[in-house]
């Protein structure tokens, strides 16, 4: 039970660990959207010195700008409640927690028949009911038991005294007898039917509870497995043809609209695709670390090393 806690426990702080990390890379990215408006904004005001473009794609730009700032805000408020909690669940002080960052360690596990087996081992909440089971088929035994009558030996000692006449003359003596009495009640009514019942319910009950168990922890670990499988595969679609492409459209854009080539309008499009997906993407890596920790805590054990 000790150890169930801790595995508990483990997973409790791991995940608001990885919500605080999250948090840590959303404020990156944040105060990433404030220096691309900022920029913007040096831009604009340079062509509208030029009269190259009018006051409202100025304005335009200044909004934007605004706008990221605010969001730079928001997400600096949400990282302190996640501190906070987590310092409370870590029994560490706020200023020394530090959250290293795991996005991208990505870790290898065997295939999913291996976890099942490799839970089925190592749970301790199942360790913990099998002994509740083994104990209640030993109360079982021992009610059975019961109910047979119990032979009693035990050893007796005793004296006679005695008397013979003959010819009119008596004489005395006495006599040791040394023995083993035996004895074993005959049960005719109670035969420890009660006993053995609530024995039997017992063992049922607990029979019950770890084969419920073990369906749960098989679907538990089947379902982890199959969140990880399905976000490494949305992983692979954000790095090797969202994210890049989109980046390279952002550049392009970007240089456009210094040059004068397309509006503001364009850029401030590229810019809010760039972020929300960008966004995106680290939501689909924290899914990823999540999965991966409710894995591990499936199993049990700590998933092996990977890229």
């Amino acid at each position: 039970q000790r150890d169930n806690t801790a595995r508990l426990l483990i997973d409790e702080v791991a995940t608001l660990a990885l919500e605080l990390a999250l948090a840590e890379k959303r404020r990156e990215l944040a105060a990433g959207q404030v220096t691309l408006n900022q920029e913007l904004v040096r831009i604009s005001d340079e062509r509208f010195k030029a009269d190259d473009i009018p006051e409202l794609e100025l304005n335009l730009a200044r909004v934007e700008f605004a706008r990221a700032e605010s969001r730079l805000l928001e997400v600096e408020r949400e990282r302190i409640p996640l501190r906070i909690k987590l310092a409370s669940l870590s029994g560490l002080k706020e200023n020394d927690i530090s959250v290293p960052d795991t996005f991208n360690t990505r870790k290898q596990s065997q295939n999913t028949q291996e976890l099942v087996k490799k839970s089925l081992a190592s749970r301790p909440d199942l360790l913990a009911l099998m002994r509740e089971h083994d104990k209640a088929e030993t109360e079982t035994r021992l009610a059975g038991a019961e109910a047979l009558p119990n032979l009693t030996a035990g050893l007796f000692v005793q004296w006679q005294r005695g008397s013979t006449e003959v010819g009119g003359m008596s004489s005395t003596g006495s006599d040791t007898q040394l023995g083993l009495r035996l004895s074993m009640p005959i049960p005719l009514f109670d035969r420890n039917q009660g006993g053995r019942a609530a024995a039997r319910a017992r063992l049922d009950a607990a029979d019950s509870r770890r084969l419920a168990l073990e369906r749960s922890i098989i679907a538990e670990v089947e379902s982890a497995a199959s969140r990880l499988s399905a976000s490494e595969k949305i992983l692979e679609q954000y790095e090797k043809g969202i994210i890049p492409q989109l980046t390279e459209n952002l550049k392009l854009t970007q240089e456009a609209y210094r040059i004068g080539e397309v509006g503001i309008l364009s850029v401030i499009d590229e810019q809010k695709k760039f972020f929300e997906v960008n966004d995106g993407y680290l939501s689909a890596l924290h899914s990823r670390r999540a999965a991966c920790v409710k894995l591990e805590t499936a199993v049990a054990s700590e998933l092996t090393g990977g890229v």
